[in-house]
């Protein structure tokens, strides 16, 4: 008799113990039924873009915009195997020579003349004998950079007479939108320093 109420005890707690019954201060976890019905509305769906769709061109960038490329320069000085028709609608602004400029610049191409009155070498037109013109150290010796197997001279940029002379460089036959200087307000390279030299007082005279 007693094994018998032992055997339905046990049964019976394990019943319990799978339907989930609940005593007074026990805990049990309940397995929510499939049919039954929550309180709380369900979260909306969050919607992914699909990455195998790609964007139109319109949500990438502009369909149009005013410039009609990349600010380029190149040099335009002699005719090339193409025309310069052909050429005018990639090119910004063009070293050209006098020869070429009034040619680009009608097809809406920028040109300039290069020129550098501030490093002369003998047979350069702003190499004379005008001893104004070079620069000089305190000793009164002209002051060289030397460029591979050329040497150079060092210009004096306070000189009246070589700003006529870097003018009369450029050709006034043609038309150039603008004059390119080179080597502006450098000493880099140079064998000296130009008697009293400051770096404010080149600058001002460049």
């Amino acid at each position: 008799m007693i094994s018998r109420f032992v055997f339905v005890s046990v049964l019976f707690l394990c019943a319990c113990t799978i339907a989930g019954c609940g005593g007074g201060g026990s805990s049990s976890a309940v397995v929510p039924r499939p049919n039954e019905a929550s309180n709380q509305s369900p979260a909306p769906p969050v919607q992914s873009p699909d990455p195998r769709v790609s964007p139109t061109p319109s949500q990438r960038y502009p369909a149009s915009i005013s410039q009609r490329h990349l600010l380029t320069d190149d040099v335009l000085g002699s005719p090339l195997s193409i025309s310069w028709s052909q050429v005018a609608p990639y090119v910004s602004w063009a070293l050209a020579s006098d020869r070429t400029t009034d040619q680009l610049r009608a097809l809406g191409v920028r040109t300039y003349n290069y020129t550098d009155p501030n490093r002369q070498a003998p047979g350069d037109p702003m190499y004379t004998s005008d001893e104004s013109t070079f620069a000089h150290d305190c000793s009164g010796s002209r002051l060289t950079q030397q460029l591979g197997d050329k040497t150079f001279y060092l210009m004096n940029p306070s000189s009246s007479n070589l700003v006529t002379l870097w003018r009369n460089s450029v050709p006034n036959h043609a038309d150039y939108d603008a004059v390119l200087e080179d080597n502006t307000n450098t000493i880099w390279g140079v064998s000296g320093t130009p008697c009293n030299y400051t770096p404010q007082a080149w600058l001002q005279a460049s």
